[in-house]
């Protein structure tokens, strides 16, 4: 469920796992099988981690109030109605824990996020046909209108986990709130004011209806190369807008992707240094573990590998605070 303004899924911050059913014989149950992100787990052992919550092995964060705690936001369309113990649900609940864990007020935004800003009608007008882009990308469109409904500070998508500390960052953002994503163009973390997120987000509405004009030119004199959609989402606009305008958007190299982070049966624990946060493309549940539950593993076998840091300092100002 949601509180009235929709802007905080009241759900206990940590709930009882929930074990996913599990019907196999006694053979099944002793062979070795493929369990969480890749490494081998006995069907036993992984029955003991369904049945209790995913032990967090994480040092205490820098102090921090509970009134002081910096905002973390992540969109996901209609969130109030995910319950905590189906996928999506377990899902958001543990990203909450993760974020939580580390100092932060994580806070899931959704559409009546997005609804909320003034622009909304404005910026949707650029969506001239829906059909053609996908709602999957136009869900990707409107988490830009949310953030710049609220304010503005730091999204996460609901796949990107953190790493090391960099809450003095929180309240006072990187390059003087500047529009910043933190793995190339991919805005898996970014950070930026209100006023950024709305001026991005009109560029990015930009691009899709030039993308979509041009697709229906393409319908309609050249049939053989006729397409029910359009190669767009906000990933591509913001690579193409990077490429016309290279200021007009900061990137940087702080969120680390799951497969360099973990490879050839190791944690890599070089590769997450002075880095964020850690980000797990395409995350599908398994028979065995939820999302929530792959990633929690993860995140946790990462922090029993390696030695959690404190990012150190980028451009900030106080004119950024928010």
């Amino acid at each position: 469920a949601a509180t009235a303004d929709g802007r905080r899924l009241s759900l206990s911050l940590y709930p009882q796992q929930q074990p996913l059913p599990v019907e196999e014989t006694k053979e099944q149950q002793q062979q070795q099988v493929p369990g969480g992100y890749g490494f081998v787990i006995p069907r036993d052992q992984q029955q003991q981690l369904q049945e209790q919550e995913v032990p967090r092995n994480i040092p205490p964060p820098p102090p921090v109030g509970e009134d002081e705690r910096p905002t973390i936001y992540t969109y996901v369309e209609q969130a109030a109605q995910y319950n905590p113990n189906d996928d999506t649900g377990d899902l958001i609940e543990n990203w909450r824990k993760a974020w939580y864990d580390v100092g932060w007020d994580p806070r899931i935004l959704d559409a009546r996020d997005a609804q909320r800003l003034p622009e909304y009608d404005e910026l949707m007008s650029l969506i001239t046909d829906l059909d053609l882009i996908g709602e999957k990308n136009i869900v990707f469109y409107k988490r830009w209108m949310a953030m710049a409904s609220v304010g503005g500070g730091w999204m996460a998508d609901i796949s990107t986990w953190p790493l090391n500390y960099f809450i003095r960052h929180g309240r006072i953002l990187p390059n003087d709130g500047f529009l910043t994503i933190y793995q190339g163009f991919s805005p898996s973390l970014v950070s930026g004011t209100g006023d950024e997120y709305l001026r991005v987000a009109r560029q990015i509405g930009k691009t899709a209806e030039k993308a979509i004009a041009k697709q229906k030119m393409t319908n309609e004199h050249f049939p053989e190369k006729y397409k029910d959609h359009v190669e767009w989402n906000d990933l591509v606009a913001l690579k193409e807008l990077k490429q016309k305008l290279p200021d007009v958007i900061k990137t940087r190299s702080d969120v680390v992707p799951k497969n360099k982070l973990f490879r050839d049966g190791l944690m890599q624990c070089g590769e997450s240094e002075g880095k964020r946060a850690f980000y797990l493309a395409d995350l599908k549940p398994t028979k065995e573990f939820s999302r929530g539950t792959i990633a929690r593993k993860f995140l946790n076998d990462w922090r029993e590998s390696c030695t959690m840091t404190i990012v150190e300092d980028i451009e900030v100002s106080k004119k950024a605070r928010y």
